[in-house]
């Protein structure tokens, strides 16, 4: 069992979509960020 569950998340920009994957943690402790990115034309 994962100790996250993932959302999708849609973010509107101008006229496109931003898509993402949203991680929530299971637990009530405070957790690291981290944050991951590319450039353009990217496939998730």
């Amino acid at each position: 069992m994962h100790a996250y569950t993932v959302e999708p998340l849609y973010v509107p920009c101008d006229q496109e979509m931003i898509a993402a994957d949203f991680y929530i943690p299971k637990t009530n402790n405070k957790t690291a960020v981290i944050i991951m990115a590319h450039g353009f034309a990217g496939l998730r």
